[in-house]
């Protein structure tokens, strides 16, 4: 969470004064883990949104197992700002979805991807026999 790149990258973005608004660790057990479904992520309990998720892979991260899946783009506004979760009802993911093409976001353990918050995303079950898991910072 403190590594000198992520503190870098937060100041170019956030600046000087940076914040962890959240901290995860996120585990796909093998042959299970559920479908998480379109969403941005957001707070209605803060007088601002977050801006940077870092999202680094503990293992693998593949179709097969569930990986993160994205639609580039949609970071640039907030589709359902009356849900203080984020999740987008099923008619919002058909347009939404209509409206660019989904990206699966397949990354080796050890690698870390930037995300915006408001970023649509999603992740698959695992269907494979090894567990997938990564460990995601929020900052604003």
């Amino acid at each position: 969470m403190q590594q000198p790149l992520f503190r870098e990258i937060t100041r170019t973005f956030i600046g000087t004064e940076v914040s962890i608004f959240r901290a995860m660790f996120m585990n796909k057990p093998a042959r299970e883990g559920t479908h998480l479904v379109w969403h941005q992520d957001r707070s209605t309990d803060l007088n601002m949104d977050p801006q940077i998720t870092v999202w680094t892979a503990l293992d693998d991260s593949t179709v097969e197992n569930g990986c993160v899946n994205i639609l580039p783009g949609s970071h640039r506004r907030l589709i359902n700002p009356e849900h203080s979760s984020g999740f987008l009802t099923e008619e919002q993911t058909e347009e939404g979805l209509l409206e660019g093409n989904p990206v699966d976001l397949e990354v080796e353990k050890g690698e870390t991807v930037l995300l915006h918050n408001w970023m649509l995303h999603s992740s698959g079950v695992n269907r494979t026999d090894v567990a997938r898991r990564a460990f995601s910072v929020c900052y604003m």
